[in-house]
């Protein structure tokens, strides 16, 4: 037991960015000690520039702000280091931080050094981050306006790759293509009358992104348009004086696909630039000792992506080279749960919430807590009339006005409910977006669950939208129903119960060990079930990866690590039959080859990977002997035996089925490249869509392009075709025909689902998508701050399950769902029920089956109850969506904490 006032070994995160937030956040869940250092005055780095309809960060900041196990450093800076890994001195701002582990989220800046062409000191030339904030101010005014004038905006130029993928920064930023597509979406949806033009060099989206462009390109005000645009001229230059538009600026390109020389004017121009290391990194690094790579960001390797070259100190987000938000948050849990290993186990400190209260029985007694939120409320609405009309209400024993920020509301809620012993709260301020996280936190403090609380949410739906009179009269009516609300709760003693510390992992590939270790690591039993004869999965398939590591040395590497781990228990030939249970104790039943047998465990983490689909039939595929796939051609080359003088490589030719995975463009330039330093007089090839070589492939690309490697550009709608042995295809580029006749053809190939994925849907309550690949949890509005959590608490899934991926973010996804099931799930000693399950009347319900066909997530079962089928709800996977108790004929299925009776008593209160 540790001393009271000594101070436990914590975890130093520097950078409070998203995905040091993400990493900090997944820590103290756990229960560990974490020092949040962040030399800004705000926590959210280049996210929170983003407009918030877009990224819903609010509920992310406020959680972090309230983490008890978290201490916020800001406007501090890391000036030295000591130590090693377990025991390291850090000094902050003069103040010496004893850690046993370091993470790096210093995130990334801007490319800077735009060319003066494009005139970004004109004040309609925007850089994305820029376009962002007018989204965001024109999400209170409602109109998308010039810069220059005032004027509404009617016409768009986005353009890509400024700053990147250039001489002075040659890697690809990967996210700048997404980024666009879902502003220019964005702006489609909001400002119809608005037309937008994308300028762009390679599409470089995959999974929901590609789909949201395929959806763009269908949309008459939108043109993607392939080219590289070298300037924009502003309004008054000579060199269009003949356009008489008055449009202010005017772009002139070339469009490689129809080979013409074009031009339009457009109101603004939104320029995509290029992400580089931030510019503290550097300096981060040599005081942290960890070594770089030639572009400055610390040196990793694909099979540890977050581990540094020092022991102890990781490194995550942007901070490791330009990514996505969604691979930063995935990169934070998994240097979360990597970092907690030099934390030691006696100074792990669990942060439990006390003993809920027992309030049934007893009579209502609100308690009211009207903020002014530090003006922004208060100088809009009439506190003390809205208080003295909220004290007339029946069952209301207290109202408390005195509430100014978040940290002060926090505060007098949990010493508002002790002193006046209340059972219910009702608290009067901004969106429950921001508030719902930290008021729940304040109630559990006290004792009383989270369904104790009613937000009225008087800042965006009063204060900020009407007059001071409205907005007074409004918030009257808002509080008014929350009291009723709340006032007929029906009284129900949720279920605290143990956890069990034990995990399942399915599929035992190279993401399946990789979080069983993971796992196991932390000090929890796992056991790991893989459906063949022996582990490795893709392991198994291929020679080598396009990074360069051979798949024999890492299966060698996890598998003994796999087997010497006491902690790890693992079945092959084995399958998941049925589960059923809570999160946090789960009842599962596995069948093997010989038996059948059933385990308790907590947390479930699904890998079961993607298989490729084979070309059969595609170019001669199966019949002659030199077509072959990327895998089979990286054998030959391993083998020495691709002796191939003219090779043609293939791209997004083979359509039957499935997806492309994300690597296949970096594997055939890699392999493309192998090919050429063993034979450089060979003439190879490359017939593709788009070139999606994102990040560091970017240089494979331009060395194979370098050595002679010829890339071929077609249409989607004029595919290569065969004949009589020749290759014919048409270069949108040239604008020609071109004749190949190939001693070898190399066909990428599309993956889809492991058999198994319809199974575990239907079993788990995993939503699949349109190709039948697993859906992350998908949180409000639009950006997914939990990239490996599923809808169904206490199952998480990474890897090639999600999507076909590179080996790298495997190995990050499953250090990141191994770091989710344990900071989420197995580090608590006990959970209670969400009370957002529907509750099945038996009496009442008919087994018509109604309510099981609607519900998507497959929550409802029909079983048999004295001879009739009646319906059962699987509580682990229920959403509490509400389809099934729309469906039920006879209203058997009901809300535990929303009943027809709130709803009613709220529209009588202020009818």
């Amino acid at each position: 037991m540790m001393a009271e006032k000594e101070v436990p070994m914590g975890v130093a995160v520097i950078g409070g960015g998203i995905s040091g937030i993400a990493a900090a956040l997944d820590l103290a869940h756990a229960g560990f000690r974490v020092y949040l250092i962040e030399q800004r005055q705000t926590l959210g780095g280049k996210v929170a520039e983003l407009a918030e309809c877009k990224i819903g960060l609010a509920p992310w900041l406020a959680e972090v702000e309230n983490q008890p196990n978290i201490e916020l450093l800001l406007g501090d800076t890391v000036e030295a280091l000591s130590g090693t890994a377990g025991d390291f001195r850090l000094t902050v701002s003069g103040r010496v931080l004893a850690v046993g582990s370091i993470i790096l989220a210093a995130g990334y800046e801007i490319f800077e050094n735009v060319s003066p062409s494009y005139h970004l000191d004109h004040p309609d030339v925007v850089t994305t981050l820029d376009f962002e904030r007018m989204l965001r101010v024109a999400t209170k005014n409602g109109e998308l306006t010039r810069p220059s004038n005032g004027r509404p905006v009617r016409k768009i130029g986005f353009i890509q790759c400024v700053g990147s993928r250039c001489t002075e920064n040659e890697l690809c930023s990967t996210v700048c293509c997404a980024c666009t597509a879902r502003d220019a979406k964005i702006v489609r949806q909001r400002f119809p009358r608005v037309e937008v033009a994308l300028f762009y060099i390679d599409l470089r989206v995959f999974g929901r992104d590609e789909q949201l462009v395929d959806e763009l390109k269908s949309d008459p005000g939108v043109r993607y348009i392939k080219s590289r645009v070298p300037e924009v001229i502003p309004c008054g230059s000579p060199v269009h004086e003949d356009i008489s538009s008055g449009e202010p600026l005017l772009l002139k390109y070339e469009n490689f696909a129809a080979g013409t020389i074009e031009q339009q004017v457009f109101d603004l121009v939104v320029i995509a630039v290029g992400l580089l290391p931030s510019k503290t990194l550097n300096e981060l690094t040599e005081i942290l000792g960890v070594s770089q790579d030639p572009f400055g960001y610390p040196a990793t390797s694909a099979t540890n992506p977050v581990e540094t070259s020092v022991p102890g100190i990781f490194v995550c987000g942007c901070a490791n080279g330009p990514m996505k938000v969604h691979d930063s948050i995935a990169q934070g849990s998994a240097a979360a749960v990597k970092a907690a290993r030099f934390v030691k186990r006696s100074e792990h400190q669990y942060a439990e919430t006390p003993e809920e209260r027992a309030t049934v029985g007893e009579a209502p007694r609100i308690g009211v807590f009207i903020c002014g939120c530090a003006g922004e409320i208060s100088n809009n609405v009439d506190i003390a009339a809205l208080a003295d009309r909220v004290r007339s209400h029946k069952s209301v024993v207290h109202v408390d006005t005195e509430l100014t920020t978040c940290e002060t509301a926090k505060e007098k809620i949990t010493r508002g409910i002790r002193e006046h012993q209340l059972n219910r709260v009702v608290f009067a301020g901004c969106s429950p977006r921001s508030s719902e996280s930290f008021l729940s936190a304040a109630c559990a403090n006290a004792g009383l669950p989270p369904y104790s609380l009613g937000i009225a949410n008087i800042r965006e739906q009063c204060a900020w939208v009407h007059t001071r009179e409205e907005a007074t009269e409004v918030a009257g009516e808002l509080v008014t129903m929350a009291i009723e609300r709340v006032r007929h709760q029906p009284e129900e003693a949720r279920e605290r119960y143990p956890v069990i510390p034990h995990a399942l992992v399915i599929g035992g590939g190279v993401s399946g060990m990789t979080a069983a270790l993971d796992i196991a690591t932390a000090g929890y039993e796992v056991t790991l079930i893989e459906k063949a004869s022996e582990l490795g999965g893709a392991l198994n398939t291929v020679d080598a990866f396009p990074t360069g590591e051979r798949a024999s040395d890492i299966f060698a590497r996890l598998k003994e690590d796999v087997t010497r781990n006491e902690r790890v228990t693992v079945y092959t030939n084995a399958e998941l039959t049925d589960w059923s249970g809570r999160p946090g104790a789960f009842t599962v039943r596995i069948r093997t080859a010989d038996r059948e047998e059933e385990i308790e465990c907590g947390a479930v983490v699904v890998a079961i990977g993607a298989q490729l689909v084979s070309p059969r039939g595609w170019f001669g595929y199966g019949a002659a002997k030199n077509v072959v796939t990327q895998p089979e051609f990286a054998a030959l080359l391993a083998a020495d035996t691709a002796d191939a003088g003219t090779i043609v490589m293939m791209l997004d030719a083979v359509q039957n089925e499935g997806v492309y995975p994300k690597y296949s463009s970096i594997e055939l330039v890699t392999n493309a490249v192998r090919a050429k330093d063993r034979n450089p007089d060979a003439q190879i090839f490359v017939l593709y869509q788009e070139m999606k070589t994102y990040g560091i492939g970017e240089l494979k690309y331009k060395e194979a392009r370098e050595k002679g490697v010829i890339f071929v550009r077609y249409t989607r709608n004029r595919p290569p075709e065969l004949n009589a042995g020749i290759i014919s295809v048409f270069d949108m580029v040239l604008g020609d025909e071109l004749l190949i006749k190939p001693d070898l053809i190399v066909l990428s190939t599309p993956m889809v689902p492991s058999t198994g994925h319809e199974r575990l849907h239907e079993l788990l309550g995993i939503p699949v998508n349109g190709h039948g690949f697993f859906i992350e949890a998908r949180e409000r509005p639009r950006m997914n701050f939990t990239p490996v959590d599923t809808p169904t608490r206490g199952v998480f899934v990474c890897g090639s399950a999600l999507f076909p991926t590179s080996l790298e973010e495997c190995v990050v996804q499953a250090d990141a769902a191994a770091s989710r099931a344990c900071s989420m799930i197995l580090a608590h000693e006990y959970l209670t029920l969400d009370p957002v399950i529907v509750r099945v009347d038996e009496t009442l319900c008919r087994g018509c089956g109604l309510c099981a066909q609607v519900c998507e997530y497959h929550a409802i079962r029909l079983q048999e109850s004295d001879g009739f089928p009646i319906a059962s709800v699987r509580e682990a996977i229920c959403q509490g969506c509400g389809a099934c108790a729309v469906a039920c004929p006879t209203r058997a299925i009901r809300y535990r904490t929303s009943t027809l009776e709130q709803l009613t008593a709220m529209i009588e209160a202020i009818a």
